[in-house]
């Protein structure tokens, strides 16, 4: 089984940590109220304690009722997302298109945790995307890099692909009590912007890991930017990395302020980096954990990239 604790990349632990830290110092302060409407009474100068206390507790009680309002509007958005999906798109299963559904089965166990829902949605445009609404946990992808990958016999790449996002689930990037904790920190310009980025880089390694292909973990990010299955044969990926030192440093900077990816000729370098560490390699017999290859990635060039990559 792969332990997702151990390869994740350490910048979403340095930022979760940063937001984790942020949001516990602000429901503690939203928790003093009550607090002291508690034990204001045993406490030094508790009359003004208690007066405080209340003074703040319609303002707890606001939250509360704005709490309950979004929990109702999130059942009934699952409710409708489920009945559009179903109705709408076509859910991978054993008896619909089971070589795909093979693929996320034999994943969902090597990660040890259920199996989402997967859907092809009809979109031509080369994405996929993991969510969770509500209780229900769910892979979209789209049909167009379905496409673009199997039609030019690019498996490893849709395992790549499919791993990266069940990454998502396995990692509790999508878990809703993280969210709600984390909330509060997001807020923290820039950082969770940053965690984000970082996630997806742990996403990488995961997709990467699954497919125990580094070169295919690499091309299946190249197609996400190519968008193109008759071009991805004949794709020449150093010369897209090689893109990157085209990039101006202070637009690199602010552009990625605000990204919720990090760019794609980053996130191959990242692949090639971690590939190189040879840190994988302790998962090779673990289980039925794929076999990695000891391949060289096809992208050999790495650069430092700053703290808000």
């Amino acid at each position: 089984m792969l332990s997702v604790n151990n390869i994740r990349h350490p910048k979403e632990e340095t930022y979760y940590g940063i937001m984790l830290f942020v949001s516990i110092v602000v429901y503690i302060i939203l928790a003093l109220p009550i607090l002291s409407l508690v034990f204001g009474s045993i406490l030094p100068f508790g009359y003004l304690i208690r007066v405080i206390g209340l003074m703040f507790s319609g303002v707890i009680i606001l939250i509360l009722q704005i709490a309950l309002i979004i929990a109702i509007f999130m059942w009934w958005s699952s409710i409708r997302f489920k009945a559009h999906i179903f109705g709408h798109s076509v859910n991978v299963n054993a008896n619909q298109y089971p070589e795909i559904y093979k693929i996320a089965q034999n994943q969902a166990q090597q990660l040890g945790i259920m199996l989402p829902r997967i859907f092809i949605i009809n979109d031509r445009e080369t994405n996929a995307f993991a969510t969770k609404v509500f209780r229900g946990k769910y892979i979209l992808l789209n049909s167009g890099i379905v496409d673009a990958l199997l039609s030019t016999d690019r498996t490893k790449e849709l395992e790549s692909i499919i791993g990266h996002e069940l990454g998502h689930h396995a990692a509790g990037h999508l878990s809703t009590f993280k969210r709600i904790l984390l909330f509060p920190g997001k807020l923290i310009p820039f950082v969770g912007s940053a965690y984000s980025r970082a996630c997806e880089l742990t996403c990488d390694r995961i997709g990467f890991m699954l497919c125990g292909d580094c070169e295919a973990s690499q091309r299946g990010l190249f197609a996400l930017a190519l968008g193109s299955s008759r071009l991805l044969k004949d794709g020449n990926m150093n010369a897209f990395v090689a893109q990157e030192n085209e990039i101006p440093d202070i637009a690199a900077f602010f552009n990625k302020l605000y990204a919720s990816h990090p760019r794609t000729t980053v996130r191959i370098r990242e692949i090639a980096r971690y590939s190189k560490t040879g840190r994988h390699s302790q998962f090779e017999h673990s289980g039925n954990l794929n076999s990695i290859p000891h391949q060289q990635p096809i992208v050999n060039e790495i650069s430092n990239d700053d703290l808000f990559s």
